[in-house]
C-alpha cells in the first residue's frame, strides 16, 4: 500500500492558475510514489483584521451594491461545470475538514503534509491553515512553493502570527526570490530554497495528456487573456494582433468587471491548454498563464495585473520568473516591441537546470519523512454541545473590574478576545458578529486588556469598526 501525503493548497476555485498549480503539485508527489489526498477545505474570505471604519464601511457598501445590482458593472460567471468536472476527475480529497478536531485526525493517517503552491501564503489573505498549523509532528511538514504574491511585508502583527509559524517546516522553499528574503526575515533561518512553480516542473507532453479537444480558429491567432480587465491593454494586444496579420482570440476577464472585447466562450482548463500550445503569440497579465506560455515556447508579453507598483501589488512574481530564466524585454511597457525576441532554447535549457534543483528538494523532503505513527491524538475540547466560548485570561480580568461598563458589554458580543483553544472549534456558538476564527489584533488586543487604563479607548480601537457596521446592518434588516 502507497503511503498517503496530504496536499494542502488551494482547489474548487474557478481559477485556471489554481487548478493548474494543484494538479501539478500533486502529480509530482505521485511521482515519487505516494498517493496524495488534496484536504477538503475550503479557503475562508479575508482574515479578521484591524481596519478603520471607512475600510469596513467600503467594503460592506460594495458588497450591498453587487447584492442588489445597484452597480452597472457586468461580472463574468463560469457554468458550474467549466472547473468542478477537472476537480472530479484529477482529484481526491481527506475527509472534510472544518473544525479544528477535523484537521488533528488527519495527523493518524497521512505520513507527510505538503503546503503549496499558489499565494497561500500572502499575508493579505493569511489563513493559519495554509501553513498546516494542525500538523502535530513538524517533521512531517514540508513547504513547496508557496508564494507570498508581494515583495514588501508590511504588519508587525502579521509577523507575530506568520513567524512561528514558518518556523515550524523541516523542509522550507518558497516561489520567488522576493518571497525567500522575506521568509528569512520572518523566521530568521537561512535555509529557504527558492523552487519552481509545479506548473513549470511539468513539461508539454505531461500538460499535452489533459488537454481537451476543441475547434481552434482557422489559421494562425493571439491567445489574449486578462484576470483584470484593462480597456488599454486590450485594444492594445487586438493592435498588435492585427499588425502582425494574426486573429484576436479574446477570452473573458474572470476576476472583475468583464471586457466588452470576448470573442469566444468560455474555457475548461483542459480546452484553455489546448488554446495556448497552438497560439502564436500570447498576451495576458496571469502568472500561470505566462507560466504555460514558456512550457511551450510562446512568444508572449506579460501586463501588469495591477498598475501600481507597491510592495503589495503582486507584480514581483511575474518579474521573479522572467529575471529567474533570462527572459528580457518580455514585460509591457510604453512603446515596447512585441516582437518575439524570446531565445526559448536558452529558457529551456534554463529551466530544465531549475527543475533538477526543485525536484531534488522535493525528493530529499518526502524521502526523510518519518513512519507513520497511529496515535489517537486528545480532543481539544471536552464540549459537546454549542458554547459561547472561553474568555480569554486578560479578558475575564478586565470583566471582573468593569462588568458594568457599557463598553464591555459590547466588547463580549465579539470573539475577538477568547481562549486560543476556542477558535474554529466545532462547539463554539457561530451565530456571533464575526466568524470564528482568531482576529490577528489578537495579541495586540491581549496587550491593550492588560495595560490600557481606558477601556474606551480599547473599545474605539478594536470593536468599534465592527460595531458600528453592525448596527447599520439591523437598521437596514428592520427596514426592509
Amino acid at each position: 500500500m502507497k503511503k498517503k501525503v496530504a496536499l494542502m493548497t488551494w482547489h474548487h476555485a474557478e481559477n485556471y492558475g489554481t487548478a493548474f498549480q494543484a494538479y501539478a503539485l500533486k502529480l509530482l508527489i505521485e511521482q515519487h510514489g505516494f498517493e496524495v489526498n488534496l484536504v477538503d477545505y475550503h479557503r475562508l474570505r479575508a482574515p479578521i483584521k484591524l481596519r478603520t471604519l471607512k475600510e469596513i464601511s467600503t467594503g460592506f457598501v460594495r458588497r450591498l451594491f453587487q447584492k442588489f445590482k445597484w452597480n452597472k458593472e457586468i461580472f463574468f460567471k463560469f457554468r458550474d461545470d467549466t472547473f468542478n468536472t477537472f476537480y472530479e476527475n484529477y482529484f481526491d480529497y481527506t475527509q472534510p475538514c472544518v473544525y479544528n478536531q477535523d484537521f488533528l485526525d488527519l495527523n493518524t493517517e497521512y505520513v507527510g503534509f505538503v503546503c503549496g503552491s499558489d499565494q497561500i501564503w500572502n499575508p493579505e489573505l493569511f489563513d493559519a491553515r495554509y501553513f498546516l498549523d494542525f500538523v502535530i509532528d513538524k517533521k512531517r511538514l514540508i513547504a513547496y512553493a508557496p508564494s507570498l504574491g508581494v515583495s514588501e511585508f508590511v504588519g508587525q502583527g502579521m509577523k507575530q502570527f506568520m513567524g512561528p509559524l514558518i518556523n515550524r517546516f523541516t523542509h522550507l522553499s518558497v516561489r520567488e526570490q522576493t518571497g525567500c528574503e522575506i521568509v528569512k526575515e520572518l523566521s530568521g533561518r537561512r535555509d529557504v530554497l527558492n523552487v519552481l512553480d509545479p506548473v513549470l516542473m511539468i513539461n508539454a507532453e505531461l500538460w499535452d495528456q489533459i488537454s481537451e479537444d476543441i475547434t481552434l480558429p482557422d489559421g494562425e491567432y493571439m491567445f489574449i487573456f486578462f484576470l483584470i480587465n484593462n480597456d488599454n491593454y486590450i485594444k492594445e494586444a487586438i493592435k498588435q494582433a492585427e499588425e502582425k496579420r494574426l486573429k484576436a482570440v479574446v477570452l473573458h476577464c474572470t476576476q472583475s468587471e468583464d471586457t466588452r472585447f470576448a470573442n469566444i466562450d468560455e474555457l475548461t482548463p483542459g480546452q484553455l491548454l489546448t488554446y495556448i500550445s497552438h497560439a502564436s503569440y500570447v498576451c495576458t497579465d496571469s502568472f500561470h498563464i505566462i507560466v504555460l506560455s514558456i512550457i511551450y515556447s510562446i512568444p508572449f508579453k506579460a501586463f501588469k495585473k495591477y498598475l501600481s507598483d507597491s510592495g503589495m501589488s503582486q507584480n514581483s512574481r511575474i518579474t521573479d520568473l522572467l529575471k529567474r530564466l533570462s527572459i528580457v524585454d518580455a514585460e509591457f511597457c510604453a512603446g515596447c516591441t512585441f516582437e518575439a525576441n524570446i531565445d526559448y532554447c536558452i529558457v529551456q535549457n534554463k529551466l530544465q537546470e531549475q527543475r533538477m534543483l526543485s525536484f531534488d528538494y522535493l525528493r530529499n523532503a518526502l524521502q526523510s519523512l518519518p513512519v507513520l505513527e497511529t496515535t489517537n491524538f486528545a480532543l481539544l475540547c471536552t464540549c459537546t454541545s454549542p458554547c459561547q466560548g472561553e474568555l480569554s485570561s486578560a479578558f475575564q480580568e478586565r470583566m471582573s473590574t468593569e462588568s458594568n461598563s457599557r463598553y464591555m458589554k459590547v466588547m463580549r458580543k465579539y470573539p475577538f478576545a477568547l481562549a486560543e483553544k476556542c477558535y474554529r472549534c466545532k462547539y463554539l456558538d457561530n451565530q456571533k458578529e464575526e466568524d470564528s476564527r482568531m482576529p490577528l489584533f489578537y495579541y495586540d488586543l491581549e496587550k491593550a486588556l492588560k495595560n490600557e487604563n481606558n477601556i474606551s479607548k480599547i473599545y474605539r480601537k478594536y470593536y468599534f469598526p465592527f460595531h458600528a457596521v453592525s448596527c447599520v446592518k439591523k437598521l437596514l434588516l428592520v427596514n426592509r
